[in-house]
């Protein structure tokens, strides 16, 4: 379930900050042998950096320290031909790691399922992306 490329959906995603739980999507990008995993919660909420005039794909803008990658809404991003209802966003500084052992201590498989697995080229695109972010940890960029 927790393989690279597998997007999630979580029924309430709970948050380390003390943010109530609601609906997420939970986007694996790495995961090594030891459990761990480097995850991106994606948002449909728009940063201010983030152009008007954008088209799906990487938005980098180093004079703005800002970094993400844009899915168009209604564009199919998974092998199963899913596709975000809203224009969705990866941000290079929310990218965080999670070990598949403090999940399956807070959740059941029962409050989360498998969306799809982002097609190879969407999935390039997402990691080349993110490493070129100027707004990325030094840590994550030298894993992806």
């Amino acid at each position: 379930m927790f393989e690279e490329r597998n997007l999630l959906y979580f029924e309430e995603y709970y948050f380390e900050n003390g943010d109530p739980a609601k609906p997420k999507y939970f986007l694996v990008l790495k995961h090594d042998a030891n459990g761990v995993m480097l995850i991106s919660l994606p948002s449909s909420k728009v940063n201010v950096a983030v152009p008007n005039d954008r088209n799906h794909g990487c938005i980098n803008i180093p004079e703005k320290d800002f970094g993400c990658y844009f899915f168009e809404n209604q564009v199919p991003i998974t092998e199963c031909g899913f596709s975000f209802p809203f224009d969705t966003f990866v941000y290079a500084y929310w990218i965080t790691d999670k070990s598949i052992e403090t999940i399956n201590y807070i959740y059941k498989p029962k409050d989360y399922s498998l969306i799809g697995k982002l097609t190879i080229q969407e999935y390039s695109d997402v990691l080349d992306c993110l490493k070129k972010s100027p707004n990325i940890k030094s840590k994550y960029r030298k894993l992806l």
